[in-house]
Order: structure tokens, then C-alpha cells, then sequence
């Protein structure tokens, strides 16, 4: 039996490595739509939903020609309330650096189509607390969407930019009902 050549070992091994990222997205059975998006397969805890409940304005929009619902939904308490949320960012190595920041629920809308929600878009600003009780702004509102990829009710996919969009199921199941 004749010996391979080195270098046909090494492209091999390099084939290997170059086709083993999409095959591991092909296992993932959650699709991502957004390059910024964090996936948590088992479903994104929603903040604010629990306590945010009562509906202030009810809006009717189209997205893909498929007629959406949305819900603004407010606090019945006098204060917003307060959340730990994780935040993600790559620093200049690339390394992901997680960090927690501890934020005001300023707005709470959900989206439905054929009365099945699929996203939450939540507003925050980030606050400290002063010794004396007081909530004090720490810096600049932002933005997250959260989206039901599948239609099974958990919220896998979090992302900080971008737009209202509708996910695939929803898509077909607004087409459907329409």
C-alpha cells in the first residue's frame, strides 16, 4: 500500500474544516435571519411582559401583504418596571464580552398574526439606582426584538437592530387566514 502525499492529507483535513461551520448550521433547526442575532433555543425570557399588561393603543399594519396586529402595552404600576438585561458585543479580538445592564422597561408592543403572537419589541433605558430610592438615567435608550422563529410560543431569536419583520410561520399562517 502506497503512502498518501502530506499535502493531500492537508487538503482534505482543510475540506473538513471549511464544510463542518454549515453542516453545524444545518443541525440547528433555528434559522438565522439576522447577523446580529443572539439564539437562545430554549426561548428568551420576555422583560416586562408579566407586569406590562394593560393595552394602550392597538394598531392594524400590513408586512409581506399580511395583515399584522399590535398591541402597545403599558405598566399599571407608576413606575416603569426594572430588568436586568445581558448584553453581547465582540471586542476587537473577536472574544464575545457579556455583561449585564440594569434598565427601565419604557415601552412593551407585541405582534400577532391570526391572534398567534410572534414578536415582542421591547424599549429600555439603562438606569441606576441612588441611595435614596431614586431612578436615575445612566445612558441612552435602546431597543430589542424578539422573535417566535417556529411558531411554538418560546422567543428564540434576540436582536438589536433592524426592523419589524414577520418570521416564516407567520408569513404562511397570515397568507392562510387571510
Amino acid at each position: 500500500m502506497r503512502a498518501r502525499p502530506f499535502h493531500v492529507l492537508i487538503a482534505s483535513f482543510s475540506l473538513i474544516l471549511c464544510l463542518l461551520p454549515s453542516w453545524t448550521r444545518a443541525q440547528n433547526q433555528l434559522p438565522i435571519r439576522h447577523p446580529n442575532a443572539a439564539i437562545r433555543a430554549d426561548g428568551w425570557r420576555i422583560p416586562g411582559r408579566d407586569t406590562m399588561s394593560t393595552i394602550a393603543k392597538v394598531e392594524n399594519i400590513k408586512l409581506n401583504d399580511v395583515a399584522v396586529k399590535g398591541f402597545l402595552l403599558t405598566s399599571s404600576d407608576e413606575q416603569e418596571p426594572i430588568v436586568t438585561v445581558e448584553l453581547y458585543s465582540l471586542d476587537s479580538n473577536g472574544n464575545l464580552k457579556i455583561r449585564s445592564e440594569l434598565c427601565g422597561v419604557r415601552a412593551l408592543s407585541v405582534y400577532e398574526v391570526n391572534e398567534q403572537r410572534f414578536a415582542y419589541i421591547v424599549g429600555f433605558v439603562p438606569i441606576e439606582i441612588a441611595s435614596n430610592g431614586v431612578r436615575i438615567s445612566q445612558g441612552t435608550a435602546f431597543t430589542l426584538y424578539y422573535y417566535d422563529e417556529d411558531g411554538n410560543g418560546s422567543f428564540e431569536t434576540r436582536t438589536g437592530s433592524g426592523s419589524l419583520r414577520l418570521p416564516e410561520w407567520a408569513t404562511a399562517k397570515g397568507r392562510r387566514g387571510q
